[in-house]
């Protein structure tokens, strides 16, 4: 019974398993280490929601009498109890009972969370989260708790056996009580499925699924923006009613890596860019294209029939009163796979002797076809070298994590999906830094290394910006995406109030009533996200500046000022781009 028990748990603790790996290969331990340390909110959230006292419900069954989970405690301590007055199964009931204390205590978070308040009560996971070597890497303590689950599996379930071999002397009233105990234990933590979002009964859409090949599949636009999890939840389960064999729309429980940057590269994409994007998914696999009318323009519908008419001259097509599916088929498009097919560099200029910096790894692809990584888009290992220059041999050699995004479409930048944590080597001075990857030379460059506690010579507002973005061209109505590798030159380090700005220089002085909302405005540093490592940008350090922004309304030909800017102080590091507006019914080629 304990063994059938512990099974039922068996798949979840697979899942996490799969879950904590993903994790382990894209922060080492060190790393993971450092930035629980450096970082208030980077322990998971989820640990907040843990409530074992109302894990269950209220009033449910024996819980009404105690806490819930009571009649499973009960059985659990019977089963320690008896297990210690046995001498053969002593050692083995209380090392299980110690187990599921600790790990209970530890489920619990760094500190006592009551009534969804803060006690301020720190509990030993603190102690562990910052001692022990590898705790750090578990986020989220919630996990911990299935083996409490599991331990008080099998402590129940030797707590009924105890009760029946010691107390009951009649065979039938063995069993009965065997049944009893089993039924109690169900009718308590038997729950009806709690409602997340309404099932969507459209068997238009599966029949128009079907009358495509089954192939991977994905909803344009998928769903970067959206507000809810709802759309994306009703989607999986279309795809699941429709047999689809894979489906990218951003959310499916544990999320393939890249999934969020494939979701952005769908949803960016512009009348200038969308054959691009289509064909580097093609190159995943992916040939259904679904597009949903609830979230698109008839106009916004047209533009993407028009780049899927480009890419395949007559796909297959069915259509719902929410849908459009259209099929391209053909051959795999050619790309290039390999780091050797790629430019890359590092988004830093200096840094302090013995930190641990932060550096985004920009990748260009400046070929006429997609790139992908060699295999799946998984961490690569990848070796850092820093040589003092004038010396004859490396000063600092590391093994850094590299986590390339699936697949970068024709003429695209983009950034490995986290930046690198480096440390910096001890002595101050100039340095010439080189990345291998599978002994292949990535990248070569010079860093300057800073005392600690020196200052920048120059002012305290400075920049270098690199804008990615040049003559860009979009329908009316269209927004532009703008990328901008910026350095911070200055003297002091960036906060949350230094933001990358863009303004609209409106040709010949007009000035357009409509257009107010997108003349200017910010693009940010994901300092609030949940996983972002990002706390400041010091000296010498940089970010890619990555996103949409909104364009005029009239037609023409503008110049966008992009620039960093001290919110209520001023702008500094100015570029500027040019943007080709052209009438919606006029494609950009």
């Amino acid at each position: 019974g304990a063994g059938v028990a512990a099974a039922l748990f068996v798949p979840l603790l697979s899942g996490y398993l799969g879950f904590w790996l993903d994790h382990r290969e894209v922060r080492s331990l060190a790393e993971a280490s450092g930035l629980s340390a450096r970082i208030q909110d980077y322990m998971s959230i989820a640990n907040q929601e843990l409530r074992w006292y109302e894990a269950l419900g209220r009033d449910r069954g024996i819980s009404s009498l105690g806490v819930p989970g009571i009649s499973a405690v009960v059985m659990a301590v019977l089963g320690i109890f008896f297990g210690v007055l046995t001498p053969g199964l002593r050692s083995v009931i209380t090392s299980l009972g110690l187990f599921g204390c600790v790990l209970f205590v530890w489920s619990l978070g760094p500190d006592l969370w009551w009534n969804y308040e803060r006690t301020g009560v720190v509990l030993p996971y603190a102690w562990a989260h910052a001692h022990l070597p590898g705790f750090a890497v578990i986020r989220n303590p919630a996990f911990l708790s299935l083996g409490v689950m599991v331990a008080v599996a099998f402590l129940a379930a030797m707590g009924i056996d105890q009760v029946q071999r010691r107390v009951v002397r009649w065979r039938w009233l063995v069993t009965v009580i065997g049944l009893l105990g089993m039924s109690l234990l169900v009718g308590e933590f038997a729950r009806t499925p709690t409602i997340i979002g309404s099932i969507p009964e459209r068997l238009n859409l599966t029949r128009a699924m079907q009358v495509v090949p089954k192939s991977p599949s994905v909803f344009v636009p998928v769903g970067s923006e959206f507000n809810s999890s709802e759309p994306n939840v009703q989607r999986l389960w279309w795809s699941v009613r429709g047999s689809r064999v894979a489906l990218i729309n951003g959310y499916s429980g544990f999320e393939p890596q890249g999934s969020k940057y494939l979701a952005r590269l769908v949803d960016f994409s512009t009348d200038g860019t969308r054959k691009e994007v289509i064909e580097a998914l093609r190159i995943l696999g992916v040939q259904t294209f679904i597009l949903d009318r609830g979230h698109m323009t008839d106009e916004e519908i047209d533009r993407w029939g028009h780049a899927l008419g480009r890419v395949d001259a007559s796909p297959r097509y069915a259509s719902t009163d929410r849908f459009v599916v259209q099929h391209i088929g053909g051959t795999t498009p050619r790309f290039r796979a390999g780091w050797q097919q790629i430019d890359a560099r590092m988004v830093v200029e200096s840094a302090i002797a013995s930190e641990r910096i932060l550096v985004p790894f920009v990748l260009v692809n400046t070929g006429s076809v997609a790139w992908r990584p060699i295999g799946r888009p998984v961490v690569q290992r990848a070796e850092i070298s820093w040589r003092l220059q004038g010396s004859g041999e490396d000063a600092v050699r590391a093994d850094i994590s590299i986590l390339p995004p699936p697949v970068i479409p024709a003429g695209s930048v983009s950034q490995v999906l986290h930046p690198v944590s480096v440390r910096v080597p001890e002595a101050p001075g100039m340095y010439d830094v080189v990345v291998r990857v599978d002994g292949f030379e990535l990248i070569r460059t010079s860093i300057r290394v800073r005392a600690s506690g020196s200052k920048l010579l120059s002012p305290d507002l400075q920049a270098e910006v690199r804008l990615y973005t040049s003559n860009a061209c979009v329908r009316s109505g269209e927004r532009v995406v703008i990328q901008a590798e910026v350095i911070n030159t200055g003297a002091i380090a960036w906060d949350a109030q230094h933001r990358l700005g863009f303004r609209w220089l409106v040709p010949d002085g007009r000035f357009v009533m409509d257009d107010l909302d997108a003349l200017e405005g910010r693009l940010t540093v994901s300092y609030d996200e949940q996983d972002s490592p990002w706390i400041q940008i010091p000296p010498g350090s940089g970010y890619l500046f990555e996103g949409p922004i909104p364009t005029p309304i009239d037609p023409g030909t503008y110049k966008v000022r992009v620039g960093m800017v001290k919110e209520q102080v001023r702008w500094f590091g100015n570029q500027t781009v040019s943007v080709l507006v052209r009438p919606s019914g006029d494609p950009c080629q």
